[in-house]
């Protein structure tokens, strides 16, 4: 089997020879590079961000999506209030007061004072060039008034209440044949009994009213729209509760979530350095490498520089939600500093500077490729989503993780090689240019002789990680440590089946957010009735003057107007079968009297419910429905509902409300998490499989991603946390970060014969806590930033970091302590050593047959051709550490022989 794990390994040397040879290009040319990335950037800076709202958060194909787009081709919107449709492409403003009196009525006389004074006040808004509400209204016509409810021109008499009160009727006010609609307008409303016979009754109080002020489609009307937020918030109205949005607020708030973020960075910068040095500090000046510290949060800061220049300068999509991804880049971007450290520390003291730093780096390449991929690649899964927020949230954390990893081989890796020569200078960790004069301690092990020593390995301090393998390994301990697995993955999988689905759009804003107060009120006060729902027939096939047909297509409105999902509004075929005679009639016949039709005054909109083909033929009709009962409970039913019910008609069309893409957006996300996934802990085995070619290994990695991912989503679910986009990003994220945890406990577990959790735990514990608390620092601040969206990444930072922990040092090593065989070993690639390393020794003895000190041992040796003396060499990390034991004195033991011939004597 082909040993990926030795050829990265090789590569790594051969890499780090380079990078010994010539240190200043890698150290160099990083920096340059990023500043070259950022002069493009700047060039030509431009973000481009998406005005389309809700439809970055939306799968790119539902059917609901092309549906709406069918609808659009078919019907353009011209009454915007009508065709609810248009509602992601036309502007508008509007307020709702809602009273907070004991009286709760908001049509109350001093109540409808209050809105009059309210109405007025928006109307007289006017921007700093001179830009008026009745400068940018929309009108039917360039010679019309501004297109208004009745109820906001009856607000501008001297005396409201009296023709107020002879309009209200809840949810129409049909007089002749023209209604008004007050179902969008009143809300909490209380009827009179009886209503008349299409259902509409006399309004005895409404808690709320609302007043829509529809504008036009030029840039002016955006510059209004920012003047009437501004100056809204200073309207006072007694015991009275405003509310107001427009359709800039949403995109609005959903950028503010950004902008919160940003004062944080310097924050978490300076959080991570005082961290980072720290954790590379030790009581010897010498030893201590802070700067090490400083350099690989330099290394993070200038890929996720280089990420967000280069995908700017080629004016990739960018979204407010990017600005999280420099704190989760940075922060687990110093983790494999720590790694790496570690090693350095263990390498033999006896060695070069040189020697040593390649030993280390080469030692460590496999982790450090290793953790790079795994979080690399889940968010190159992400990136190919079908969601737009995550696929450009991904990409853009996907090029800054391969950043990151090119830096980190290059930039600190000659950074971290000039650190390590200024400590075997002897230099001040700070003060480099400053000698530190270091007594050198009594030597601990004896020697073989009486000349000169050979220095034993550094010892680093790892008795918290050799203490923890020696209490996992006692029998107590492993069924405590299984008893807790098993109740923590019973309490995941809980809360895992209780996770709510689907985006609730009041969470893209910050919170208290006047959008999200508003979408709340809409939900409390305008639940009865909502706005309209479309169906589309196609009538290119059907004979509408056949008298069959026609009670055919009657029998489908009302049918899919008869369920408490959907009440009937209006279908103009409804009113024209009226006029027409109660039999078939020819073609022409029917053609002429419906052009007759809609030329009256009372029908002539119905001119935008039927679409007509170029030789004059109906080729489509469009149904309007009212929504009842809103909620989110009610909304997948509906589409069912209405859907089943066209299918079933045999008519070819489909029906369309703005709900069916929440609906279809929860369907798509639990599939999209399931699938990216799976995807993601398929590659991260893959991944662990070549790097780790030990079947039980790799299935106890498999496992532990599982169980981490699996705790994570439950602890978001404890935390409140809905599966949505955002969440969707997480989980993603979750699983590229799980595998850092437990993929180094397992690679060091297998690379070892004799006490293998023991030199395990030893090697991995220091560094992966403190990779934790790096991560965890770098993100715990923002828990104060007011945003769900913000919140979400914390929780989920924390939670795969805890989980993680408790995996890679708890759960995976009692699991792989008891299932792994001790014939599964992986050898682990030795970097070769140089010529001039100090107190470099050729071994004389072979692999089976040598001198170690430790214990009795039959040789044979020849006369040697020189006669420099040597002393034993340290004992390997896989054999365990026995008193030393010394050789009778008249043996000479040599070194640097050319020849070596065995000899049958035997001590």
């Amino acid at each position: 089997m082909i040993n990926f794990q030795s050829i990265v390994s090789q590569f790594f040397e051969c890499l780090s020879l380079c990078i010994v040879k010539r240190p200043l290009p890698f150290l160099l040319l990083p920096p340059l590079f990023t500043f070259l990335l950022i002069a493009f950037a700047s060039y030509d800076f431009r973000l481009n961000v998406s005005t389309d709202t809700l439809k970055v958060f939306l799968p790119d194909e539902i059917e609901s999506l092309q549906n709406l787009n069918e609808l659009m081709r078919l019907f353009p919107p011209s009454d915007p209030q009508r065709d609810s449709y248009s509602v992601l492409g036309s502007k508008f403003a509007y307020t709702t007061l809602e009273d907070f009196s004991t009286e709760r009525n908001i049509i109350s006389n001093k109540n409808l004072q209050k809105l009059a004074k309210l109405h007025r006040f928006v109307s007289s808004v006017k921007t700093n060039t001179g830009v008026t509400y009745q400068s940018v209204c929309l009108r039917s016509s360039p010679t019309d008034g501004c297109i208004q409810h009745p109820l906001a021109f009856a607000l501008e008499d001297s005396d409201p209440q009296l023709s107020i009160g002879f309009m209200l009727r809840y949810p129409q006010f049909v007089i002749a044949n023209s209604s008004i609609d007050y179902a969008m307008m009143l809300g909490g409303v209380k009827v009179k009994k009886p209503t008349d016979k299409h259902g509409n009754g006399a309004v005895m109080s409404a808690r709320a009213l609302r007043l829509y002020y529809l504008l036009d489609f030029s840039s002016k009307a955006d510059e209004w729209i920012e003047t009437f937020l501004k100056e809204v918030t200073k309207v006072e109205l007694g015991n009275t509760k405003l509310f107001y949005s427009s359709s800039r607020s949403l995109p609005k708030e959903i950028e503010r979530n950004g902008e919160l973020l940003i004062p944080w960075i310097p924050v978490m910068i300076l959080v991570l350095v005082v961290l980072c040095m720290g954790i590379c500090c030790e009581r010897d000046v010498v030893r201590s490498q802070p700067i090490v510290g400083l350099a690989a949060l330099l290394c993070a800061l200038l890929a996720t520089i280089s990420a967000l220049a280069l995908l700017i300068g080629t004016h990739y999509p960018f979204l407010p939600l990017v600005t999280i991804m420099p704190f989760l880049i940075i922060s687990i971007g110093v983790d494999n500093a720590f790694l790496l450290l570690k090693s350095w520390r263990l390498q033999e003291a006896n060695l070069s500077a040189e020697d040593r730093f390649v030993s280390a780096v080469t030692e460590t390449s496999a982790s450090l490729l290793l953790t790079s991929l795994t979080d690399g690649l889940s968010f190159s899964i992400g990136s190919l989503s079908d969601f737009h927020a995550v696929r450009v949230f991904c990409t853009y954390c996907a090029l800054a993780v391969l950043f990151l990893f090119i830096y980190q081989v290059t930039f600190f890796s000659a950074a971290m090689l000039i650190l390590c020569r200024r400590e075997i200078a002897q230099r001040h960790c700070i003060f480099m240019w400053k000698k530190v004069k270091v007594r050198k301690p009594e030597s601990d092990r004896s020697s073989c002789g009486s000349q000169r020593q050979i220095m034993p390995k550094q010892k680093e301090s790892s008795s918290v990680g050799e203490s923890l393998a020696a209490l996992i390994q006692q029998p107590c301990s492993k069924f405590l440590i299984l008893l807790t697995y098993f109740g923590y993955l019973g309490l995941s999988i809980y809360y895992c089946a209780r996770l709510p689905i689907g985006l609730d759009l009041k969470d893209l804003t910050p919170d208290g957010s006047y959008v999200a107060e508003e979408l709340a009120s809409q939900e409390r006060l305008f639940n009865d009735y909502g706005q309209f729902c479309f169906a589309v027939i196609d009538t290119s096939s059907i004979r509408l003057w056949e008298l069959d047909d026609r009670k055919r297509l009657i029998s489908l409105y009302k049918k899919l107007g008869s369920e408490r999902y959907a009440s009937t509004y209006e279908f103009w075929l409804l009113k024209f079968d009226e006029v027409l005679p109660k039999k078939s009639v020819n073609e022409a016949f029917f053609m002429q009297k419906l052009m007759w039709f809609l030329r009256q005054k009372q029908f002539e909109h119905f001119k935008k419910d039927i679409r007509f083909t170029g030789s004059g033929t109906i080729s489509h009709v469009k149904m309007l429905f009212r929504l009842r009962h809103l909620s989110p409970t009610t909304d997948a039913p509906r589409r069912t509902f209405m859907t089943s019910t066209i299918e079933k008609s045999k008519f070819q069309g489909f029906a369309y409300d703005t709900s069916f893409l929440l609906v279809e957006q929860q369907a798509a996300s639990v599939k999209a998490v399931l699938s990216n996934a799976a995807q993601a802990c398929v590659a991260m085995l893959l991944i662990c499989m070549i790097l780790v070619p030990r079947l039980v290994s790799s299935l106890c990695i498999a496992a532990a991603i599982v169980s981490i991912n699996v705790g994570v989503v439950g602890c978001l679910s404890a935390a409140g946390t809905r599966l949505d986009i955002i969440s969707m990003i997480t989980i993603v994220m979750s699983i590229g970060f799980s595998v850092d945890y437990v993929a180094h406990s397992t690679f060091h577990f297998v690379i070892h014969r004799h006490d293998r959790l023991k030199h395990s735990l030893g090697v991995t514990c220091a560094p992966i806590w403190q990779a934790a608390l790096s991560t965890v620092a770098g993100v715990l601040m923002l828990i104060a930033v007011p945003s769900y969206i913000v919140r979400t990444f914390v929780y989920t930072t924390v939670f795969v970091v805890l989980i993680g922990v408790a995996h890679g040092l708890v759960f995976l090593p009692a699991l792989l302590d008891s299932v792994v065989p001790l014939s599964e070993f992986l050898e682990p690639y030795q970097p070769k050593k140089s010529s001039n390393s100090r107190g470099n020794t050729r071994k004389i003895f072979n692999t089976h047959n040598r001198l170690d000190c430790y214990g009795k041992r039959d040789f044979q040796l020849s006369k040697p051709v020189t006669q420099e003396k040597i002393y034993c060499e340290p004992p390997r990390l896989d054999v365990p550490a026995t008193p030393p034991r010394l050789l009778p004195q008249n043996i000479p033991i040599y070194e640097n022989t050319r020849t070596h011939h065995l000899s049958t004597r035997k001590y």
